[in-house]
C-alpha cells in the first residue's frame, strides 16, 4: 500500500483554464492538483501563482482571497472566478497583507450563531409599516438573488427575498460587531 505523507505545508494558488477563469485553491501539491483537475473533471489547467504557508495560514488566506473575489465567483461554491490573473494574484497578496494585520475570516460557528440571531430579529421586522423604495440592482446580483429564492423552501417573490436577504446582512453585521 503507498505511503501517504501529510504536509504541514500548504500553498494558495492561482491557475488558469484558458476561458478567462482563474481558480484560486489550497493544495500541499498544486502541480499534482493541477493533474487532478484534467484527469477527473477534464479541465486543463496552467499553474501561474503560488505561495506557500503553514497549513493553517494558508487555509485562511485562501479562504479570505475568495471572500475578496466572492461577486466574481463563477458558481456559489466553487473556487473559478472571472477575474485577470492580475486580479486573483492581487486578492491572494491582499488576503495575505491582511492575515499579517490580524484580520482573520469569521469561523462556521460565528457565522452560525450570526444567522440565527439575524433570523430572529428579522421575525419581527417585517410587522412594521412599509417604505416605498426602488432599488436598481446589477444584472448579476439579480441573479444571485434569484438563486437564492429558489433555493428556499417556498419561493418568495424578489422584493420579499431582497428584504430578507438585506436584513439578514444587516443583523449579521450587528451580530458579528457585538
Amino acid at each position: 500500500m503507498p505511503r501517504v505523507i501529510f504536509s504541514t505545508k500548504a500553498y494558495v494558488y492561482v491557475m488558469a483554464d484558458g476561458n478567462g477563469r482563474h481558480k484560486i485553491g489550497l493544495s500541499s501539491h498544486p502541480h499534482y492538483r493541477c493533474y487532478q483537475l484534467l484527469k477527473v473533471d477534464g479541465i486543463q489547467v496552467e499553474l501561474l501563482h503560488g505561495v506557500q504557508f503553514d497549513r493553517g495560514k494558508s487555509a485562511m488566506i485562501e479562504r479570505m482571497a475568495q471572500i475578496l473575489l466572492e461577486d466574481k465567483r463563477d458558481r456559489p461554491g466553487r473556487d473559478w472566478f472571472h477575474v485577470s490573473l492580475v486580479e486573483a494574484i492581487k486578492a491572494v497578496d491582499d488576503a495575505i497583507a491582511a492575515y499579517d494585520a490580524g484580520d482573520r475570516p469569521i469561523t462556521a460557528r460565528q457565522r452560525a450563531d450570526a444567522i440565527v440571531a439575524a433570523r430572529r430579529n428579522f421575525s419581527g421586522a417585517m410587522e412594521e409599516k412599509a417604505v416605498k423604495s426602488a432599488v436598481h440592482i446589477p444584472e448579476s446580483l439579480a441573479k444571485r438573488v434569484d438563486d437564492w429564492r429558489v433555493r428556499q423552501p417556498k419561493i418568495p417573490s424578489r422584493s420579499e427575498a431582497l428584504r430578507t436577504l438585506l436584513s439578514l446582512a444587516l443583523d449579521f453585521d450587528e451580530a458579528l460587531l457585538s
